[in-house]
Order: structure tokens, then C-alpha cells, then sequence
């Protein structure tokens, strides 16, 4: 039996001493003979499961510290693929426990290797036959680097991780709270309540190396690769957030309203902070490096020395600079006002997916990574964002 086999038999054999005891309570009796001799044997029983339960719970500890010291390249994983070898036991060991993370989340993934990216340990090694070299330790966190780099998240959306199916998130208005007095009653639940859902959609990038460059045994080169797939996965989702779609998430420049980048004005921009803060939220911009250009040149009035882009800020408001905002008619710059804390990122099972294609640029020496997670977006309250493209 495993663990959580041998707790619930444990469970099991207390309620049956319990219903014993219980028995004879309610009639005012002692216990019988029968009834002796049956306590007597599961508590014999129960002594037995826990001498059991504790060696499992040996064995898992002693499996845990193993996993610890595992070292586990992706360098040398993608080798083994494009080469035809079997992975090494600890290799494949890591593989099926990332791939039985994915499918407790309910994600299905088919490609040769899986890597989680907010747990466990990666190690860099040498991937000639010459040994091993344990070096630095490099972990695939895909949130710190999220973090780090998206204008999004740092101006304050809230990512969820490791999530399982699809979340309902509920949606708390004024219309929910009421006063009452001391002795009141309570009036009951509003009659509809609101929540925005959160479901795995697919996302993949493909990342283009060169053999001769997945042969090396630099941990640099490991670094490089991890950073690479890393920051394509991230640009993606951010790119899908910030645009004019909203085929999978909510993009914040969905129904932007279009402007001559000649014609901007100052009015403009604080109409977008109206429309933010008279539905009682906080307002931050966030705008590509062509508007912030323009935005430099436009005084906040006329005669003003003062430019709607000041010290690094529109109209004084916390701004974030990234060309990951994108619209079909911004050809000329994109901004977008947002209470960024009404969007969600979640992400599923914290597993990348990598298929290996060695074949579709096999001509040009290059191999192609081509990577899979989950991930959704979207924004709790309406009226959350604006978006202005200037064309």
C-alpha cells in the first residue's frame, strides 16, 4: 500500500474501535468478550499500519533527498533526442515526475522532454562522454523572470501559478456588503453574482538553435538556452495581454479609440484617466517607445514648458515603457491607462512542454525547440483599461 492507502486504513480501523466503544456507551455496558478480543486485534492492526506508514514515509524522505542531488540537463536531454539515445535513469526519472505534475493539472503534453519552471532544481552539465561537471545551479523559474521583465506585472497585475482546471474568479461589488444592526437579520446572498473565468489556453513559441551551438558543455550555453525559451514565453503572453485581441485573453487594446499621432492632445490623455478613475480605480499608463517619443514633444498646455511625458512619466502617472503593447492601427505608438490590479495572469501545472524538431531546418544546421505551457488572462472589472492608438 501507499501512504495515503495506508492512512485511510488506519482511519478506518479507529472508526471501527470507535463504533465498538460507542456500542457499548449506549447500552451502559461493559464490553464483551467478542468485543475485547476485536479491539485488542485492531488495535494490533493499527500498531502494524503505522510501523508501516512510517517506513514509507522513510523510503519518500530518502526519494526526495535523491531528487535534491539529481542533476538534470536540458542541454544534454535535447542531445539525447536529435541523437536517438535513452535518457539516463535520473533524466528520465525527472521527466516522468514533471510530466505526472502536468497531468494532475489536467494538462495533456506529448512532447519528449517536460521542465518545470517554478520548482525543483536544474543542473548544467557537460554533455560529452567525458563526465559530468555539476556547476552553478540554474532554476527554469518562469514567474521571477515574468516579473522581472513584463510592464504588465509590474505595474501590478496579480499572476496565480501551478493552477488545476478552470478557476472562477468571483467578482466582490458594494452591492454585496450591507450595514445591520445588532440583533438584525442578515439579508441574503444578491440575487446574481459575477466572475470572470480563467481557462488553459495553449500557448507555444518556437525557439531556432543551432547543432553546433546545442553541442557545447559551457553552462553559459545552458544558461543562454534557459533564457531564451524563458523570455519567448514571456513576450508572447504579454504580447497577447497588451494587444487588440481577444480571441484568448482580453487584450487591454481591444476597442482602443484611434488618434492622428499629429493630433494628440493632453485632453486625450486625461480622458483616459477619467474613464479609469471615475469607475473608483487607479490609474497607471503603459505605452510603447514610439508614443513615448511623441508624447516628449507635446507641452500638457500651451505656452507650458512641461510635456505630457515628464521625468519619465505621463502626467505624473507611474508609466511602464514596452514594445510588447501592439494594435493594428498603432502603427505610430500605443498607450494604454489600466488598473493593472483588475488583471490576472494564471498559469498551469508550472510545466513547459518542448518538442525537439530537428528536420524542418535540418539544411541549415538548426534545430528547432518548439515550446508549450498554459496560460490565461483577463480583467475583473469592466472598465478597467482604455486604450489609445495613435495611427
Amino acid at each position: 500500500m501507499n501512504k495515503l492507502e495506508i492512512l485511510d486504513a488506519i482511519n478506518g480501523k479507529k472508526e471501527e474501535l470507535r463504533a465498538i466503544i460507542d456500542a457499548g456507551e449506549a447500552e451502559q455496558r461493559k464490553l464483551t468478550e467478542n468485543e475485547t478480543e476485536q479491539f485488542e486485534r485492531l488495535e494490533e492492526e493499527i500498531r502494524g499500519l503505522k510501523l508501516e506508514l512510517r517506513k514509507e514515509e522513510n523510503n519518500e524522505l530518502k526519494a526526495n533527498k535523491k531528487m535534491e542531488n539529481k542533476k538534470f540537463s536540458v542541454l544534454e536531454a535535447i542531445n539525447d533526442v536529435i541523437n536517438g539515445r535513452k535518457h539516463n535513469e535520473d533524466v528520465q526519472v525527472y521527466l516522468d515526475e514533471t510530466r505526472a505534475m502536468a497531468a494532475n493539472a489536467g494538462l495533456g503534453m506529448n512532447g519528449q522532454i517536460q521542465l518545470r519552471v517554478n520548482a525543483g532544481v536544474v543542473n548544467a552539465q557537460t554533455t560529452t562522454g567525458e563526465g559530468v561537471e555539476t556547476v552553478a545551479t540554474e532554476t527554469w523559474d518562469l514567474l521571477t523572470a515574468l516579473r522581472d521583465k513584463s510592464a504588465i506585472v509590474k505595474a501590478g497585475a496579480q499572476v496565480y501559478s501551478n493552477l488545476v482546471g478552470d478557476v472562477e474568479i468571483p467578482i466582490m461589488g458594494r452591492e454585496t456588503v450591507t450595514f445591520a444592526g445588532e440583533l438584525d437579520m442578515v439579508s441574503g446572498a444578491p440575487a446574481t453574482f459575477t466572475s470572470v473565468s480563467l481557462k488553459p489556453q495553449r500557448v507555444t513559441c518556437t525557439v531556432p538553435i543551432s547543432k553546433t551551438w546545442l553541442r557545447q558543455n559551457s553552462p553559459a550555453v545552458e544558461a543562454q538556452l534557459k533564457n531564451s525559451i524563458i523570455d519567448a514565453i514571456n513576450e508572447k503572453v504579454e504580447r497577447e495581454i497588451l494587444g487588440d485581441s481577444a480571441t484568448y485573453f482580453d487584450g487591454l487594446m481591444v476597442s482602443a479609440d484611434t488618434v492622428a499621432a499629429s493630433a494628440i492632445t493632453y485632453e486625450d490623455i486625461v480622458e483616459m484617466e477619467t474613464s479609469i478613475e471615475g469607475n473608483n480605480m487607479t490609474t497607471v499608463f503603459i505605452a510603447d517607445a514610439k508614443a513615448k517619443g511623441k508624447l516628449k514633444l507635446i507641452p500638457r498646455q500651451e505656452g507650458s514648458t512641461i510635456a505630457i511625458w515628464n521625468e519619465g512619466q505621463i502626467d505624473d502617472m507611474p508609466t511602464y515603457v514596452t514594445n510588447a503593447i501592439k494594435s493594428t492601427d498603432g502603427t505610430k505608438g500605443n498607450i494604454v491607462a489600466v488598473d493593472a490590479s483588475q488583471v490576472v495572469i494564471g498559469y498551469w501545472g508550472d510545466v513547459l512542454d518542448i518538442v525537439v524538431d530537428p528536420y524542418s531546418r535540418s539544411r541549415e544546421n538548426i534545430v528547432n525547440i518548439v515550446v508549450t505551457t498554459y496560460v490565461d488572462s483577463a480583467v475583473v472589472r469592466d472598465g478597467a483599461y482604455k486604450g489609445l492608438a495613435l495611427e
